[in-house]
């Protein structure tokens, strides 16, 4: 009750418990670009196309050399929403989500919480985010699939309903079942990488979207491969990278992509683009993400 999500008091706590342990990267946050960044954003209003909500976003101080080693544009995980937390990353994949609903019922949808019964009564989405405020405004709608992974359940088995627990390199959903796929910064998680992607394609109907988010770095031609699968156990090429997980609380990266995601995906019958977003009303500052349609039949 005195220390909230979303709010200072409750980061600055946060800071004072991680100091004593790791100053340095307490001292990585109240860097001289932060304090810019908070003072140019903090009276800041806009909506959430999340939840609809008005309000000023919360700026939570990132540790920017982190970030940039691991790829992740600067605000791309803050400018949370007050009301649901919706980071900028959410914002930029509901965005996309609802553009594609859009045209595809043939009304304009400016927020995730405008979609309702009618909006979905035609669609099946695969939402592999249990936990983002997307999922928990969508999850109590018929059509709308959520998957998690809990490597020590069952894969498959319906964890509550229309909640999976599924590995994404071989999930038990039927082929062409799916309307819309959804992943956010979780392929890069993946140890099979080809695999997944093999699945996906395989479970969209034709015609079917992938909307996606990942680390991204256009100046590559391929992969940065953090860790060697090519064998039974992981080599690290590089010291590991662990991204903040809810059930785990960290989970280790195995690469940062490059421009070989097209090439990749075209080979599934994935024809993809990448859309870079800006929408001053919903807070949303080059906000990348992922778009592939299934526009040939997958080799399965």
């Amino acid at each position: 009750m005195l220390f909230p999500h979303y709010t200072y008091r409750r980061m600055i706590l946060s800071m004072l418990g991680r100091f004593g342990r790791s100053p340095g990267a307490v001292n990585q946050r109240l860097v001289a670009q932060n304090w810019k960044t908070y003072r140019q954003f903090r009276s800041r209003q806009f909506v959430c196309n999340v939840c609809g909500c008005e309000g000023v976003p919360f700026f939570d101080f990132p540790d920017l050399k982190l970030r940039r080693e691991h790829c992740i544009g600067t605000l791309r995980e803050t400018l949370q929403c007050k009301t649901c937390g919706a980071t900028m990353r959410h914002r930029t994949v509901a965005a996309m989500l609802l553009g594609v609903l859009s045209q595809r019922i043939g009304r304009v949808l400016r927020s995730i919480r405008e979609v309702d019964a009618n909006a979905l009564e035609a669609f099946r989405i695969l939402d592999t985010d249990a936990f983002s405020p997307i999922s928990k405004r969508l999850r109590h709608l018929r059509g709308y699939y959520i998957g998690s992974f809990h490597p020590d359940l069952p894969f498959d088995t319906e964890i509550e309903h229309s909640h999976f627990n599924v590995n994404l390199e071989k999930m038990g959903f039927e082929s062409s079942s799916f309307d819309i796929v959804l992943t956010s910064d979780v392929m890069e998680h993946v140890r099979d990488i080809d695999a997944a992607h093999r699945e996906i394609s395989r479970i969209l109907k034709a015609q079917g979207q992938y909307i996606f988010t990942v680390p991204y770095d256009g100046a590559l031609a391929g992969h940065r491969v953090l860790v060697d699968t090519s064998g039974d156990e992981d080599i690290f090429l590089v010291p590991p990278h662990y991204h903040g997980d809810p059930l785990t609380g960290g989970i280790l990266a195995y690469r940062i992509f490059g421009q070989q995601i097209f090439n990749d995906l075209a080979t599934l019958g994935l024809a993809t683009e990448l859309s870079n977003i800006n929408d001053s009303d919903a807070l949303i500052i080059d906000g990348d993400a992922f778009i592939a349609t299934r526009v040939a039949s997958s080799p399965h």
